[in-house]
């Protein structure tokens, strides 16, 4: 009986170390009285799903050594295709965007006040008094709200353009980066922005230099390859003034998604925007020839390679010529056929003619090339980063 006493007396202590040991092992939350003398330096946050159809995101104030001193959660948000529960900090306040719009104080994580709204993908922008001008992806309108909550005005985005992604000040204007435009042909990636003045009355449509457009091109997050294209691993780019008219093209390969030479596409600048030119399917291997002002895409698989060149006109790329190489079997041996076809340039109904010799110059023979960039391209390659892209940004 002793024997057993003694088991459960430390079963009990053991239980007892273990949960003071798990305890402390938890971010300390301090008391109302201990946060008041706690000054918060950093704000982290965690999300949390339901049922695969809901969100939240809980927000923690930090102080200096990591310890919480304050916790706020927001309520649950139905998932969509865009980001939800998003937050922004600016001074004294951050303000979150749930289910209405949130301003809650940084330092002691309380809610000051709330703005109802219709919400989702939201892009923010702070003047120096602390307003807020805000819109969504989502959105027909724009919105700026004080520190205060006073809502200084509403105005609404002219019908005809949509998709507002991105909202910037620029001396005494808001502007507004939207995607779609029914009257201006917009695509995907295009940058052109509407102007409002600081009171919320709207001026026009405008659009950026080529500069400002790859900027913004590269800056946004992008489905190209499922991710930013600052982001990814091994992207790199190159710029090449196809067409020679002083605005480059622009080469993206992404190598994290081929092992070997990754996949290549072509953009351009076209009236504010930036608009994909060719996008290569497969492994592919882009040159260019200044001679010809033509790119060729070289791709291929096993027991068949594809080279097509191409010139830029009218902002479009246009396949002038192709060349298929096929193993062929002649009943004896498999030997390589090839065949050339020539196209017509719609723009001008020109024809150019490219010999076996101006192929090779340009991509060698294709299937046998080194993957160190030996091959005669045209151009080089620079890994994506702030300071490569600043250099021709």
């Amino acid at each position: 009986m002793k024997e057993r006493l003694k088991k459960i007396v430390v079963a009990i202590c053991i239980g007892m170390i273990m949960s003071i040991t798990a305890v402390n092992t938890l971010p300390r939350m301090y008391t109302v009285v201990e946060a008041a003398t706690k000054k918060v330096v950093k704000v982290t946050s965690k999300e949390e799903y339901k049922d695969g159809t809901y969100s939240r995101v809980i927000l923690y104030g930090k102080a200096k050594d990591g310890s919480i001193v304050w916790k706020y959660t927001s309520p649950y948000q139905s998932l969509t295709e865009l980001p939800t529960n998003e937050y922004f900090i600016n001074n004294k306040f951050i303000y979150l965007f749930s289910d209405k719009l949130y301003a809650i104080s940084k330092s002691t994580g309380k809610v000051k006040w709330t703005y109802k709204c219709s919400l989702g993908g939201v892009s923010t922008a702070f003047d120096k008094n602390g307003d807020m001008y805000f819109t969504g992806y989502y959105l027909d309108t724009i919105y700026c709200i004080s520190p205060e909550g006073k809502l200084k005005f509403k105005s609404k985005i002219p019908s005809q353009y949509y998709w507002p992604y991105e909202i910037e000040l620029s001396g005494n204007e808001v502007q507004v980066y939207v995607e779609e435009d029914s009257t201006h042909g917009m695509g995907s990636y295009r940058t052109q922005y509407l102007i409002f003045d600081k009171k919320g009355k709207y001026y026009g449509f405008d659009k950026p230099n080529w500069k400002t457009a790859y900027k913004k091109f590269f800056k946004k997050d992008t489905i190209l390859w499922g991710g930013s294209l600052g982001t990814l691993d091994k992207m790199e780019f190159a710029f090449v003034d196809i067409d020679q008219n002083d605005v480059p093209e622009l080469v993206l390969r992404n190598k994290d998604a081929s092992p070997n030479y990754g996949v290549e596409r072509v953009f351009g600048y076209d009236n504010g925007g930036i608009m994909e030119l060719y996008d290569g399917d497969g492994y592919n291997i882009i040159s260019y020839d200044k001679k010809s002002k033509m790119f060729c895409s070289h791709s291929g698989e096993k027991d068949r390679y594809l080279d097509e060149f191409y010139v830029i006109e009218n902002n479009q790329a246009v396949c002038v010529a192709q060349r298929v190489s096929e193993q062929v079997y002649n009943g004896t041996t498999n030997t390589y056929k090839e065949r050339i076809t020539y196209y017509s340039v719609k723009a001008k109904d020109i024809r150019i003619k490219i010999s076996k010799k101006q192929f090779e110059k340009m991509v060698g023979e294709g299937w046998d090339l080194d993957t160190d960039g030996s091959y005669k391209r045209g151009f080089t390659f620079k890994k994506v980063t702030n300071a490569n892209l600043k250099k021709y940004l």
